[in-house]
């Protein structure tokens, strides 16, 4: 889905399939809301989110995840 610009009410849908290993949300202008509902998949082993303006505040659930094995965080705004 990289590119499509599903915002952060098509993040929460997507996060609450517990069906979705890997997933792709590159440039999908998740932004941090988005984020935080796809952190709380715990089916998810793959996460790609690169250039979503996630800001600090995107990343703020993320240690409650242990499922997430690989994570792409690139260019969003952190630190």
């Amino acid at each position: 889905l990289d590119g499509n610009p599903i915002g952060s009410s098509g993040a929460k849908s997507l996060a609450k399939n517990k069906s979705l290993i890997h997933l792709s949300l590159r440039k999908a202008q998740i932004g941090a809301a988005g984020a935080k509902a796809l952190f709380a998949n715990k089916t998810l082993k793959s996460l790609y989110l690169s250039s979503n303006h996630l800001g600090n505040e995107g990343i703020e659930f993320l240690d409650r995840n242990q499922s997430l094995k690989l994570i792409d965080l690139e260019d969003n705004n952190i630190g």
